[in-house]
């Protein structure tokens, strides 16, 4: 599996998806892109590769705008993930998380960790509730071409990072071949496929 990119496994998610749900957001499209750019913000790949996101952010501008169906859903999405976390997680909605992410590319551990993650709300919903709806706030200005809001601003957790990432620098560890495919093989596709999960759950 190639960690940096959503595989047609999606596809297979996404015939769920589009059936019975009227929300202009939930389809194919709009929950990829909000997939990757939710792994392009995340404050470490912006500081190895901030030419990739400028680049998906001017190709996918149209749906980054304010009002833009990738925006609507961020918004949606984490205005849910803050209000009422996944209290309503049930077993079939486990099952469907670790089907999905294994129709992702997810190993059977990976599927397995993300479901249970979301199922026994290990995972920090608030957080990442928080960095959605600043991703609705800063984007709509940096497609129109301002990463100032980007660059200036950012939830307490993003914001912690930002602060560490040079002593990291420093030390060598953003440079050390284990913690590069830790990032690039576990955590950031982890969060991808949690991302996606939660959009499923969202839009079913």
């Amino acid at each position: 599996m190639n960690p940096k990119s959503i595989t047609i496994g999606f596809l297979l998610l996404f015939i769920t998806v589009y059936q019975g749900n009227a929300q202009s957001y939930c389809n194919e499209t709009s929950i990829k892109i909000l997939v990757r750019l939710y792994y392009l913000t995340n404050p470490i790949n912006v500081y190895s590769n901030p030419s990739d996101l400028e680049e998906f952010v001017r190709n996918n501008c149209n749906y980054l705008i304010s009002e833009g169906s990738v925006i609507n859903l961020a918004r949606d999405l984490g205005n849910n993930l803050i209000s009422s976390g996944l209290q309503n997680y049930s077993q079939n909605d486990y099952d469907d998380a670790y089907e999905s992410a294994l129709n992702m590319g997810a190993t059977g551990e990976m599927a397995r960790d993300v479901a249970s993650s979301i199922s026994s709300a290990s995972l920090d919903a608030f957080v990442m509730g928080q960095e959605l709806l600043w991703l609705t706030v800063v984007m709509p200005a940096a497609a129109q071409g301002n990463w100032e809001p980007f660059v200036t601003t950012g939830t307490y957790s993003r914001q912690y990072i930002i602060q560490i990432i040079p002593i990291y620098s420093m030390t060598g560890i953003l440079d050390d071949p284990y913690f590069q495919d830790i990032m690039d093989q576990i955590a950031l596709p982890m969060a991808e496929y949690q991302i996606a999960d939660m959009a499923f759950w969202l839009c079913k």
